[in-house]
């Protein structure tokens, strides 16, 4: 038997508190490591069905079988994905949705962050940073959004980072790939919700040093990944989720445009 150490909230518990709440389908990318892989554990236990992709698919697939009961498996897909294949990006998609039959949930989680001042990058850095951290999330944006529209609902979650509005030295080209995400994703917004479609940026504001800077599944130096896992999920519960979140250390503050308020989420 599994101990959950952390107990994420199971479907057996919400039937238990009188809270029913429908299966969704998730897409993640980045989901071997961080981030992305807390997020693949929680949905599993939670009973959600979850497309996860990565490059490093057996490091994916050897920490959901250590940690997630045989049961459950049923509902996990993982997929290798190579995130500068436009054509792999699609094919993916596709076959998530064939196996699970709907998506609901896409989070464009992977993230590669080359350190150095500009003048230090490489042109391949560049274009590789750019590939990564802007093409390959509005790629998976535009493919996925006519099985969105077609179901006329659905949430994208976009991760950016505080860097977009605060960059240092060493972090400006990832800050410039990260501002690009933000500004794509508030353009796509107002297509998106003439299908119900939302659109939210996450900006997290504190990580610990890098350990894996180039790696595509770069999220495992988030503070505190299981916690904020456990808000993303939460957030996808919203009716009308806010278009960016700016995270710190202790604390979640959503940023509602239209109403130009920011308010603390303790």
């Amino acid at each position: 038997m599994h101990n959950n150490q952390n107990h994420y909230p199971s479907a057996d518990d919400r039937e238990l508190s009188g809270e029913p709440r429908a299966r969704k389908g998730w897409f993640i990318t980045g989901a071997s490591t961080g981030l992305g892989l807390s997020l693949v554990k929680q949905l599993l236990v939670r009973g959600d069905q979850v497309a996860a992709t990565t490059r490093h698919l057996q490091r994916l697939t050897d920490q959901i079988h250590s940690s997630i009961p045989t049961a459950l498996m049923r509902n996990f897909l993982p997929l290798q994905l190579d995130l500068t294949d436009e054509y792999a990006i699609e094919r993916s998609i596709a076959t998530a949705h064939r196996t699970f039959g709907r998506i609901d949930v896409v989070v464009n989680n992977a993230g590669f962050a080359p350190e150095g001042r500009m003048e230090e990058l490489s042109p391949s850095d560049i274009h590789q940073c750019f590939a990564i951290n802007t093409t390959a999330s509005m790629t998976v944006t535009h493919k996925v959004m006519p099985y969105l529209q077609q179901q006329r609902s659905g949430y994208i979650l976009n991760i950016s980072s505080m860097a977009a509005c605060a960059a240092a030295n060493d972090s400006s080209l990832y800050a410039a790939t990260k501002y690009a995400t933000l500004g794509l994703s508030e353009i796509e917004k107002a297509g998106a919700h003439k299908f119900n479609i939302f659109i939210t940026v996450l900006a997290p504001a504190s990580f610990q040093p890098r350990v894996h800077a180039r790696d595509y599944d770069m999220w495992e130096n988030i503070r505190d990944s299981d916690h904020a896992a456990t808000s993303l999920i939460l957030l996808a519960e919203q009716p009308a989720p806010p278009p960016i979140l700016l995270v710190g250390d202790n604390h979640i503050i959503t940023h509602q445009k239209e109403a130009n308020e920011v308010q603390f989420i303790r």
